[in-house]
């Protein structure tokens, strides 16, 4: 870790390593501005979450500066990280970046050494998403504020923070990403004869627009509304294919609905799929996706490949990645729960995407969410600069 005395040197500690960071975190240990070592954490909460793990963990943890500590979770929430809470293991560190989780116990004994130490700490958090009150509202601005600088993934967390009394200089928008490079090799690799493929393989009515969904099928994402949707649009005279990419709880009473309306040719129940170069061609060949309940990291991989993006317009329960959707560009709102709403966004955006709303979706990628975006603010925080002054 001590290679280059001169430069910069973060310690990353994380609960995890999902894999959709992985080419964020190549760019950030390869980075020749600062020296980062990664810490995380092995064993997940979350079963349906791809982590990185066997010969390609253990690739990085002997050919890069990456370390493995062990999750401890105490019920489903609350964690503790074995070594990361005590002051030796940061030492010479410049800078420490943790995982922003109230939850983490292990984390708030590192910002207090951090504090006593003079060491420069940041959380990587989504911050808010409303206002909150109350002793949760209390403990975790508390949280919060025993950090130098939060690192956050979108403006309206940034802004209610402001609200709270928070400085503006040490909030930096670094939003979200996947792996861009990759889909935009993979993007220019799907031809539209692999789109007629797969269009005809798996509807009866291939020429019609196709909606694609991407995500767990589970009852928070309102997925029977997908269902919904393209009954009545067939039934209005406006009939849609529907592909659905994913697994989950819901999907049995998905199959049920689509044979009790009697609509099997036109959606297909793809399954789960975590091959980029499949998706790639799955989600190049939609018209529009459509979320019908919060959107996330799905909104970076539609845009991606030039796809707008229709969701809820209940703003308080989205996550910050919503903010890459901007109304008549890059896609549209639609009345929360309100199927004639959704309808009629649909409807409008089949009729109004051509070839400048996909380079408007994948400029918007270009801006801000990906992973070199990422690295950038990430260095400008480590440094200590003012968020405010931060080029864009």
């Amino acid at each position: 870790m001590n290679d280059s005395p001169d430069k910069l040197r973060v310690m990353a500690v994380f609960n995890l390593y999902p894999i959709y960071r992985r080419a964020l975190f190549d760019l950030l240990l390869d980075d020749t501005d600062i020296e980062t070592t990664i810490c995380i954490g092995k064993e997940p909460n979350i079963p349906s979450l791809a982590v990185v793990e066997g010969d390609v963990l253990r690739w990085y943890v002997e050919k890069k500066r990456l370390l493995v500590t062990r999750n401890v979770w105490i019920g489903k929430s609350f964690l503790w990280q074995k070594k990361v809470a005590w002051p030796n293991f940061y030492k010479g560190s410049d800078v420490v970046i943790h995982t922003g989780s109230i939850y983490q116990i292990s984390t708030w004994f590192a910002l207090v050494w951090c504090r006593l130490a003079g060491k420069r700490s940041l959380l990587w958090t989504h911050g808010l998403q409303r206002k909150e009150l109350g002793a949760k509202g209390f403990i975790r601005r508390l949280f919060y504020r025993l950090s130098n600088g939060l690192l956050l993934y979108g403006h309206r967390a940034r802004e209610l923070l402001i609200d709270c009394g928070f400085d503006p200089d040490r909030l930096y928008v670094m939003y979200n990403s996947l792996d861009y490079q990759a889909q935009k090799r993979l993007r220019n690799y799907v031809t539209k004869e692999d789109i007629a493929e797969y269009r005809s393989r798996f509807f009866d009515d291939p020429s019609l627009p196709l909606i694609i969904y991407v995500g767990r099928l589970t009852s928070e994402k309102h997925p029977l509304m997908l269902v919904e949707l393209t009954d009545y649009m067939a039934k209005t005279g406006e009939p849609v294919n529907l592909i659905v990419i994913g697994e989950g709880p819901e999907l049995p009473a998905m199959q049920d609905l689509i044979r009790q309306k009697h609509i099997e040719g036109c959606i297909c129940l793809y399954g789960a799929c975590y091959e980029e170069k499949e998706l790639a061609k799955l989600v190049k060949g939609a018209d529009v996706a459509v979320v019908p309940a919060y959107v996330g990291l799905s909104a970076m991989h539609f845009m991606a490949y030039g796809i707008p993006v229709i969701t809820s317009d209940d703003l308080k329960n989205q996550k910050p990645e919503v903010e890459a959707i901007v109304p008549g560009e890059t896609g549209g709102f639609y009345r929360h729960g309100d199927i004639y709403s959704l309808a009629e966004q649909v409807s409008l955006w089949i009729k109004a995407v051509d070839s400048k709303t996909k380079e408007r979706c994948i400029r918007k990628i270009e801006e801000s969410y990906n992973p070199e975006i990422q690295v950038s603010v990430i260095k400008y925080a480590c440094m200590g600069l003012p968020a405010s002054k931060r080029p864009v």
